[in-house]
């Protein structure tokens, strides 16, 4: 939603021409949730419509964005349950001698105590 005082027919077009784009790359229809939001305007975003144009179609026990995130399930994929990896892709030295790693999570869940745990670091074999 681009601006707040769009109505539910502009919503229901964008679900039309973005749906059959989304099922050809792959997402199952039943795992995609549609709700409109706009950031420039704050709606929707972190609690309900205050836009009575927007909250009229759109309100009550529907999510707003941050709900929608929050009610996303966990991957219960084999590769959550895989050790944590992170291909370090940079690496900022400091002042005193300490590092910074920056990579990205390519497989594995970080636990609770992920930052109080102690790491082995190895370089890739070339």
């Amino acid at each position: 939603m681009l601006q707040p005082n769009i109505d539910t027919g502009h919503h229901c077009t964008c679900r039309s021409v973005l749906g059959p784009f989304l099922k050809s790359c792959g997402f199952r229809e039943a795992a995609v949730q549609w709700l409109p939001a706009s950031a420039p305007a704050g709606q929707n975003l972190v609690g309900p419509p205050s836009d009575a144009r927007l909250a009229a179609w759109w309100g009550g026990a529907k999510p707003c964005l941050t709900g929608a995130i929050d009610g996303f399930a966990p991957a219960g994929r084999a590769a959550a349950q895989m050790p944590l990896r992170i291909p370090v892709g940079d690496v900022f030295r400091g002042i005193r001698g300490n590092s910074l790693l920056g990579g990205k999570l390519e497989v594995g869940t970080p636990q609770f105590s992920f930052l109080e745990s102690e790491f082995l670091l190895w370089p890739r074999a070339t």
